[in-house]
């Protein structure tokens, strides 16, 4: 059981299509004011009663200002229109929600409330009702299907009703009119603004699919999970430097190191190094080849990760994700395999976009700087960089918050203290060059703009777009790369 409460304010528009939307009966001379609601308070409590009902309960309190309300229009016209009419309100509701999931297509949220209402001026909240109950199901616009549900006076579910054409009259036998006008408006909105969902471009990555559902109740979460298992692509292969194209059905293993982080657990300083399995089958204690380290090494608690919860695992195969303890042998890159030597491409480290000078505001705490450094940029958040001349520290990073996430990491996790001075680069390139005389009458020209990265590869930080230009025109010898791979 979880209790949780809630505090708001806010002030609604009022629009005379709002009104009509709720109303299509209202006059067309209404006047409109916007619905004030300076509090609104709710409090309650929610929780699983097995694994497949989870329910919600709540009170709500709040003060409501200029609430339309609809009042038979008798003066003007012949009964059949409606005035509106504003008045204040305390109001008052007790809400009940069970969600009922009987199958991964099909699921049950049934809503009830009580309402109260303490009017300032009229006799009653005329319009509004005290009872208020609700029944929904969901359309599956992927599958061009509605399921909805029948239920017995205990809410439990009876039968189950799939619905393949919304625009059949058989909907309005299990919700209102108004309920199935609202959809089949819905679902001609969705469809004339979207292109049908091409499974074949979100493949090569050229669309993203958007779901919608609700996190709170749970309801459309499944439906989620299962078109995304339907669409979601089988394991790839990967091209290599030496070794050609890497098919997941090669026999033998091989993956890569895609991302490092350090502290997962603070208080054991654990480093995860999540490794991606692009063939073969990989097993626990057993030892692979680490090509860059040029050594062996052994996982003796190979991890699976789901949320924040962590399990040992004893295989793996092609497209899995799993975790490696790492006492600081990995980077970011880094290629296993059985023992052959080969590096799979296309994880570069691309130029940043911001700048910063590396301060440390603590001397004592230099060495505990340092090694935060390295490892918080061995993450691939940021790039760190020395530069030749004055050994200063330079950090990069393609957007500004992520100075912020260094500096609370360094202080939370690494007692170190750091601040930033600016500094004013255009980018950074790295470089090479086949003549070595070429080569080195670069870096003594440019001796102020050459700095290492981790890897202790040359880099050219270059101040402006201008003097990025005039370097290559001056020395076309040397090539510039925008990122680490090439």
């Amino acid at each position: 059981v979880i209790p949780f409460v809630n505090l708001e304010g806010e002030v609604r528009q009022n629009s005379l299509y709002a009104l009509y939307v709720q109303n299509p009966f209202i006059q067309t001379n209404v006047a409109l004011f916007n619905e004030i609601r300076p509090y609104q308070i709710q409090l309650g409590v929610k929780g699983l009663l097995s694994n497949k009902i989870n329910y919600q309960i709540k009170g709500v309190f709040a003060k409501r200002n200029n609430v339309a309300l609809f009042i038979n229009d008798t003066l003007l016209s012949s009964g059949n229109r409606f005035q509106v009419r504003y008045d204040s309100m305390n109001y008052a509701c007790i809400e009940g929600n069970v969600s009922y999931e009987l199958n991964k297509k099909i699921k049950l949220d049934f809503i009830g409330r009580f309402n109260s209402y303490e009017m300032l001026h009229e006799a009653k909240a005329w319009n509004l009702p005290q009872w208020d109950f609700t029944l929904r199901g969901v359309y599956n616009l992927y599958e061009k299907k509605l399921s909805l549900f029948q239920g017995d006076s205990k809410t439990t579910v009876e039968e189950s009703v799939v619905l393949d054409n919304v625009n059949d009259s058989e909907i309005e036998k299990y919700i209102s009119e108004d309920f199935a006008n609202q959809l089949r408006d819905d679902i001609t909105l969705i469809d004339g603004v979207y292109d049908d969902f091409d499974k074949r471009e979100y493949l090569k990555a050229n669309v993203s699919p958007v779901f919608f559902g609700s996190a709170v109740n749970n309801f459309g979460i499944k439906e989620l999970l299962d078109c995304f298992v339907e669409i979601a692509p089988t394991p790839q292969g990967r091209d290599t430097d030496l070794a050609g194209y890497i098919e997941p059905e090669a026999p033998k293993f091989s993956g890569f190191v895609f991302k490092i982080h350090a502290n997962l657990d603070p208080k054991h300083r654990d480093r995860i190094a999540f490794l991606r399995i692009v063939s073969g089958k990989f097993e626990r204690n057993k030892y692979y080849y680490n090509v860059r380290e040029q050594k062996d090494m052994r996982f003796s608690n190979p991890t699976a990760f789901m949320a924040q919860q962590k399990s040992v695992i004893d295989e793996s195969f092609p497209g899995d994700v799993i975790g490696l303890y790492d006492a600081g042998n990995f980077k970011i890159g880094d290629t296993l395999t059985e023992g052959a030597k080969f590096h799979f491409k296309g994880i570069p480290s691309f130029s940043p976009e911001l700048f910063k000078y590396v301060t440390n505001l603590d001397p004592m705490k230099t060495k505990q700087l340092q090694k935060g450094l390295e490892q918080l940029t061995d993450e691939g958040v940021a790039q760190l960089f020395t530069k030749k001349a004055d050994g200063r520290k330079v950090v990069g990073t393609v957007g500004a918050l992520q100075f912020e996430v260094i500096q609370h990491r360094l202080k939370s996790e690494y007692n170190a203290s750091c601040g930033y001075d600016s500094v004013n680069l255009y980018k950074a390139l790295w470089i090479e060059c086949s003549d070595k005389k070429k080569l080195d009458e670069f870096l003594i020209d440019k001796s102020n703009h050459i700095a290492y990265d981790k890897e202790n590869r040359l880099v050219f930080l270059a101040e402006s777009a201008w003097l990025l230009e005039m370097a290559q025109t001056k020395f076309p010898e040397i090539k510039f790369h925008l990122k680490s791979e090439f």
